[in-house]
C-alpha cells in the first residue's frame, strides 16, 4: 500500500525530488499529447520518472513522443501495477540498469535532429508555441504574444511565408 507520507507542503520541489531515485509522475488523464510538468520535474531532479499519461511516451505507444521512452519507466508498458512494481524493484536493485535510464537522452531523437538543423528547429519551436492556432482556435498570432511568453514567442531567424517570427 502506498500512502502520502510527506506530512505537508514541500518548500523546494526540485531539492525534495533530488533526494529520491524515482519519481511517480502520473497525469490526471491518459491522452495523446497530454503531458504536464511532472515528467520534466523528474528529469530536472535527475530521478527516473515512473510515468503514466501520454501513451506515446511508452515504448509500445502509438504516435510520436517528444520524450525518449528509454529515459523513463512508462506504466503503459505493463499489464498491471504489480508488474510495474516488480520492474521498479528490479531497476532499483540493478545498478547498471538504473544507470542506463539516467544516461539516456531525455528528448526523442527527432528533437535532436531539429537542433542540428536550425530552420527545422525554429519551425518545430513555432509549431509548439502556436499549436492552438493550428487547431483553429487562435491563441495568438505569431509575433503578437504578450505577457509571460512575450520574450519567448519571437525567435530571431525563424521565418515562414507570412513573415518573420
Amino acid at each position: 500500500e502506498i500512502m502520502n507520507n510527506v506530512g505537508g507542503p514541500v518548500e523546494d520541489k526540485m531539492e525534495f525530488l533530488r533526494g529520491y531515485r524515482f519519481n511517480v509522475c502520473f497525469e490526471n488523464a491518459s491522452h495523446p499529447g497530454y503531458c504536464t510538468e511532472k515528467l520534466l520535474h523528474a528529469f530536472a531532479a535527475e530521478c527516473i520518472p515512473i510515468y503514466w499519461g501520454d501513451p506515446a511516451c511508452s515504448s509500445k505507444g502509438p504516435g510520436v513522443s517528444d520524450f525518449n521512452p528509454k529515459a523513463l519507466i512508462s506504466a503503459h508498458d505493463f499489464e498491471n501495477i504489480a508488474e510495474l512494481m516488480q520492474y521498479i524493484e528490479r531497476v532499483d536493485k540493478d545498478p547498471a540498469l538504473f544507470e542506463s535510464y539516467l544516461k539516456q537522452p531525455i528528448l526523442a531523437d527527432h528533437w535532436y535532429d531539429r537542433l542540428k538543423d536550425w530552420p527545422s528547429f525554429c519551425s518545430g519551436f513555432k509549431d509548439l508555441l502556436f499549436a492552438d492556432c493550428q487547431l483553429g482556435t487562435p491563441c495568438a498570432a505569431p509575433g503578437t504574444v504578450t505577457g509571460p511568453l512575450s520574450g519567448y514567442a519571437v525567435v530571431s531567424g525563424c521565418t515562414q511565408d507570412e513573415g518573420t517570427y
